[in-house]
């Protein structure tokens, strides 16, 4: 037997409600006639050059030879895609960043089934992945994108080698000012080979025994420069002939400086491993049901740590390899338990508990030991650090609830959960030692912790005169002393004293929505159902499809109107106030018949029915999603006051009207109405 699948996909602009500008005759009055006038028009609905092209292929291949059988899977994904371009870059949108990936899987899966009471599965596979963020015209050719002659062949003009031009300015904004190469490359490229194995045994009656085990090896490279455009013109300051080098805050490992492949070193590729073991049993009664299992988590992460983090010693700005040690592999036996047990022949009861372990992403601590000197040195307030020796994070879940069936169409299911998790990354402060040749510096520490907690409703109707429907509805409080590995990073950077202070108490996290939910109604005529027409039942197979959803806001934190710029003066406790509610009508209507050897479906798949601009983030200081309350702040408000007795109220309009569509958050809404029509066909 075999399946094949294939997808394509293009879009020419992310979904938003985006909002454009007109701009005409625009210049800074403080600049007098040497001032650049600004002349454009921001279509509104979409983004400048942000489409993205997705092709996709999947298939498989099985082979049966009983008592055995063998199946090949793979699939095939690659995205083409743009970075945009904003308001302030709209003269380079055509060079906007160029974005292109692809993703390869396969597997090998061999099933034999040993007896009428056993049989075993065993599979090899490999994961394959490489993305690359790099400029549209000279895209690997990193040490072009500041060579002023390459660039005027391509229509670029550079002031000279890594110079960019003049930026227009006006009323303090800045506006990018011609046709500029992205300043930005990055590249990064994993494999991943690994197999599982897994035994299913019925013992007896009661007793369904599984065990297995499963193990991963990868090799992770990666590449990123921030700034290429520099890399011209510190080649041409060196003598003609000589080699050159450069470490920009340049990010690599398993790629050298030029980004050529190396695989040893301190800068070689990561090979981190990931393995387990599990065993479960199954244990079935007339009254119960009991799983309990182990499973034992091996993790390898193949980074290093410092002997000592508080004093650290560099050779060529670089870190010394004899302050780095191995960080030891972790291991963690975690039990599993659930059971249920029927109360009548309608109630089920059904409870649940387990540990579980999880890595940290591996972004967080791996780094290349370039930047991490650069940032250890430089004592720089690095919002996004990275953790030496990080442990992986811990939870202990629970789950307790019942299932309930009401006569033959109705039944609903009582779900209660708590989660503990522990060992989250939150970000620190490392101080140095009395005469260490740097000052502290940041990293990522295991230190947050959060719990989760709520209820899960279901209810079910069964479809009856030609009406289904299920309602699912959520409350959940999830709270904690770290939204984010970065959310302690201002009490470090602002601390009103000199030892930075931490949350000891936990409260609402930024993701933290209490009430969730979703109705669904399905109204749909079955095969020759139907009133019939001229002798033909028209709406066979026919339907109509309503999902309405609610959820409640966010929780935030309001801040007072001192705290534009980098300072942030909370108004209240942290994340006290909340954005608003949410609800989202989408409709379908589709219908079903046959042609010849084809089984079709033709659909219209309306999105946000009655487009509600649905607010889901706002400004910290306003509460407000479109007005960040600058304009009317102490300082805003004398900002505006100066412009107008200055230049006089014209040039003070056009300074608001200018602010305020350049602070429009487009992310602070949820997507607007969206009309699908669609063919389906099954072969």
């Amino acid at each position: 037997r075999f399946f094949v699948a294939g997808d394509y996909t293009w879009n020419r602009t992310p979904i938003g409600y985006y909002q454009g500008a007109n701009f005409n005759n625009v210049y800074d009055p403080a600049l007098g006639d040497s001032a650049d006038t600004i002349n454009f028009l921001y279509p509104a609905g979409y983004v400048l050059n942000q489409g993205t092209r997705l092709v996709q292929i999947q298939g498989n291949l099985q082979f049966d030879f009983n008592p055995f059988s063998i199946k090949l899977n793979g699939s095939f994904l690659r995205n083409d895609s743009r970075d945009g371009a904003g308001i302030t870059d709209y003269y380079t949108s055509s060079r906007a960043g160029q974005h292109q990936a692809q993703t390869i899987t396969s597997s090998v899966k061999v099933t034999q089934v040993l007896n009428e009471r056993a049989f075993y599965d065993l599979i090899f596979n490999y994961f394959g992945d490489f993305y690359v963020d790099m400029d549209p015209i000279f895209k690997h050719n990193i040490t072009a994108y500041g060579d002023s002659v390459m660039n005027s062949q391509v229509g670029s003009t550079l002031r000279g080698d890594g110079q960019l031009p003049v930026a227009l300015r006006a009323y303090g904004f800045t506006f990018t000012n011609g046709v500029i190469p992205y300043n930005f490359y990055r590249k990064q490229k994993t494999d991943s080979y690994g197999g599982k194995v897994g035994l299913l045994y019925q013992i007896g009656q009661h007793h369904e025994l599984k065990t297995g085990a499963d193990f991963n090896y990868y090799t992770i490279r990666r590449y990123a420069l921030p700034s290429p455009l520099t890399i011209a013109s510190f080649r041409r300051s060196l003598p003609q002939g000589s080699d050159y080098d450069f470490y920009d805050r340049l990010d690599n490992y398993g790629y050298d400086a030029y980004g050529n492949y190396l695989d040893s070193g301190i800068d070689g590729p990561k090979h981190p491993i990931f393995a387990a073991y599990y065993i479960q049993d199954k244990m079935e009664f007339s009254d119960l049901v009991v799983n309990f299992g182990l499973r034992l988590d091996y993790i390898n992460t193949d980074s290093k740590t410092f002997k000592n983090p508080h004093d650290i010693h560099f050779v060529n700005n670089l870190v010394d390899p004899n302050d780095l040690v191995d960080v030891e592999p972790f291991t963690q036996v975690s039990p599993r338990l659930g059971f249920s047990f029927p109360v009548t022949d309608k109630t089920v009861f059904h409870a649940q508990y387990g540990k579980f372990i999880q890595q940290s992403q591996l972004r967080d601590i791996y780094l290349g030991y370039n930047v991490v000197a650069d940032n250890i040195q430089g004592g720089f307030a690095i919002q996004q650090p990275v953790g030496f020796g990080l442990s992986p994070e811990r939870t202990t879940q629970y789950e307790l609830g019942f299932k309930q069936q009401l006569g033959d169409i109705f039944a609903f299911d009582i779900t209660g959960f708590y989660k503990d998790i522990k060992d989250q990354i939150q970000e620190r402060s490392i101080y140095s030692d009395p005469g260490a040749n740097h000052r502290q510096y940041y990293a990522f520490v295991n230190g947050d912790f959060s719990t989760v907690k709520g209820i899960e409703f279901k209810f079910d109707l069964r479809r009856v005169e030609r009406i289904a429907a299920s309602l699912d509805y959520t409350f959940s409080d999830a709270q904690g002393t770290g939204s984010n590995p970065s959310s302690s990073f201002r009490q470090i950077w602002q601390s009103p004293t000199s030892i930075p202070y931490f949350p000891q108490q936990i409260a609402p996290l930024d993701f933290n929505q209490a009430h969730t939910g979703a109705l669904n109604l399905d109204y749909r005529f079955a095969d020759d159902d139907g009133p019939s027409i001229f002798g033909s039942q028209i709406l066979s197979n026919f339907g109509i499809n309503a999902l309405f959803r609610f959820t409640s806001g966010f929780n935030f934190t309001r801040y007072t109107e001192d705290s534009f710029g980098n300072s942030r003066v909370p108004t209240e406790p942290l994340n006290a106030s909340t954005t608003p509610w949410t609800f989202q009508l989408d409709m379908k209507i589709d219908k079903s018949f046959t042609m010849g050897p084809l089984d079709a479906n033709i659909y219209v798949w309306v999105i946000n029915v009655l487009n509600t601009q649905n607010v889901v983030g706002v400004f910290n200081v306003s509460g407000d999603a479109y007005d960040d309350g600058w304009l009317t702040s102490p300082q805003g408000s004398q900002t505006v006051s100066g412009i107008e007795s200055q230049y006089g109220k014209q040039y003070a309009d056009m300074y608001k009207d200018m602010y305020s569509a350049l602070t429009y958050d487009s992310g602070h809404f949820g997507p607007p109405r969206q009309i699908r029509l669609g063919v389906r066909l099954n072969y």
